[in-house]
């Protein structure tokens, strides 16, 4: 005997099962404050691996000096050769060396600059150097003498050399004193060469200022230079005023306004 459908029975359900609700249910979601929440923690920094890139850097950096250095000792060494350069590109040459020096580039090695002198070299620098004082006090002894103490500057420097010219050329010994016969022609020429070497400078200086106040050269207008001289001469001995030497910028008027006597 078959029963319906409508007669069916349900099993009976596990009490302990929930049943499952038809109706659906709303999504919930979970709102956190971001700022209330921690940061994750980073992990501490390892220092073995800082250390390490420190050590790398400077290891790059001496090798950068240690290229430097060899580019330097490549022009400063002349016996390095640059491994992109061999020897026999170079042609056939000798590399400087004690042996193919020249005799004044031996002389000047460290070893033949420490070398003591001689005996005969010490007693030539001596009496070399003695030589010398003695003529020094002996020229400074003759400008007392020829009344030529207050030299300027140019001609204290040619007195030594004008003077000296007689005793060479005279085989006069340098030593006092000095007979008067030759004192006298001593004096005379001194006093001449004195003369003509003013001349020349207070000259030059009047060409200076001729130019300066002409715009022409002294060479252009050779007679009216001259005047100029003339009047250049009497400028500075009437106000005071080395000819050599020569006025200064604010003297410089009074010269150009200037009527001889």
């Amino acid at each position: 005997m078959y029963k319906s459908d409508s007669d069916a029975i349900e099993p009976e359900s596990d009490s302990n099962t929930p049943r499952s609700d038809p109706t659906p249910t709303t999504a919930t979601f979970t709102l956190t404050n971001p700022l209330a929440t921690s940061p994750t923690p980073k992990p501490p920094s390892n220092p073995t691996s800082e250390l390490q890139m420190v050590l790398v850097a400077l290891n790059n950096l001496n090798d950068r000096f240690v290229a430097l250095d060899t580019k330097v000792n490549m022009f400063t060494n002349p016996a390095v050769v640059p491994s992109s350069q061999p020897f026999q590109d170079h042609s056939d040459f000798l590399l400087p060396g004690v042996d193919n020096h020249m005799a004044w580039e031996v002389s000047e090695t460290p070893d033949a600059l420490t070398e003591p002198p001689t005996d005969e070299e010490l007693t030539a620098f001596e009496k070399e150097h003695s030589d010398a004082m003695l003529s020094e006090n002996f020229y400074f002894d003759l400008q007392k003498l020829l009344d030529a103490t207050n030299l300027s500057p140019h001609l204290h420097d040619e007195f030594p050399s004008i003077m000296g010219r007689f005793f060479r050329t005279m085989s006069w010994p340098k030593s006092l004193p000095i007979d008067p016969a030759r004192l006298t022609l001593l004096r005379d020429s001194w006093h001449s060469h004195v003369e003509s070497a003013t001349r020349a400078r207070t000259k030059d200086a009047a060409a200076h200022f001729y130019l300066t106040l002409t715009n022409a050269s002294a060479l252009s207008n050779p007679p009216a230079f001259e005047c100029f001289l003339t009047k250049y001469i009497a400028f500075c001995s009437h106000h005071h005023i080395n000819a050599i030497d020569g006025p200064t910028d604010e003297q410089i008027p009074w010269l150009r306004n200037f009527k001889p006597p």
